[in-house]
């Protein structure tokens, strides 16, 4: 049976050990970890993007690096995975985590995994056998590939349990996001396209979303749209608007 979730509490005159202190920070993180993957479904949030910008080589070959934007993307254990900077994709890591050599006419797509690393232990802190220990968890993230149609069961990767809070990356199978998809030339070798969509599979990007049986508006309207207000790619798009002043259902057209 499992352990009900438990709440430290405090009295005056105690004396406070670490796994108290460190039980105040997990209890609010664990608790916002189980809202947002029983409540919402997991996906890249904001930002994110898989952008290529045209290079060559010193003979001439085309090719393409290819940056990541910042962003925020949820996992399926509820974990916040933030990516704070732009990061340029390393044409190396592919080329060691995929294998046999590439097809050039196969997308491969891009994985986000989060993961807890520790910070610099602090010099003026010894703990147990006058070692130096963190006083800081770093929640970082990592980039990795996959074969060709890895991206197909990603709804069957496995969580943690029901109580559990998010998890720490540091499994053999961190859960996976995905970012989009790229191919690759093994002559060069280097990224040379990018996309959102597999035109093979049909598989895309996975954005976040809701699980509820009600929708509730205070405003007096809702409305469905494919993108936000001042989005960098395709415009929104106004699918449907719900509204006290019409009482009924209005499809909107392509703004």
């Amino acid at each position: 049976m499992s352990a009900l979730i438990t709440r430290p509490t405090f009295y005056e005159g105690e004396i406070l050990p670490a796994a108290d202190l460190v039980a105040t920070v997990d209890y609010s993180r664990d608790q916002m970890a189980r809202h947002e993957r029983y409540l919402h479904r997991w996906g890249i949030g904001a930002g994110l993007v898989l952008s290529g910008e045209s290079a060559s080589t010193a003979t001439g070959i085309s090719y393409k690096t290819i940056t990541l934007s910042a962003g925020l993307a949820t996992d399926g254990t509820g974990r916040e995975i933030v990516v704070p900077d732009d990061v340029q994709l390393n044409p190396s890591d592919f080329a060691g985590e995929v294998s046999p050599l590439p097809d050039p006419t196969v997308w491969y797509p891009v994985f986000l995994t989060g993961i807890d690393q520790n910070s610099v232990a602090s010099s003026n802190l010894i703990g147990a056998c006058n070692t130096l220990l963190p006083t800081r968890k770093q929640e970082s993230y990592e980039i990795h590939y996959g074969s060709p149609g890895s991206e197909l069961n990603l709804d069957q990767q496995q969580g943690v349990g029901f109580g559990d809070g998010p998890g720490d990356g540091s499994t053999t199978d961190p859960w996976k996001v995905l970012l989009g998809f790229v191919q690759w030339s093994k002559d060069i070798p280097q990224f040379t396209d990018v996309g959102d969509l597999n035109p093979d599979s049909g598989i895309s990007r996975r954005y976040v979303g809701v699980n509820a049986a009600d929708v509730v508006s205070g405003s007096g309207s809702v409305r469905l749209t494919t993108h936000p207000v001042g989005n960098t790619g395709p415009g929104p798009v106004m699918a449907v608007e719900i509204s006290d002043s019409s009482r009924s259902v209005i499809p909107v057209s392509a703004e």
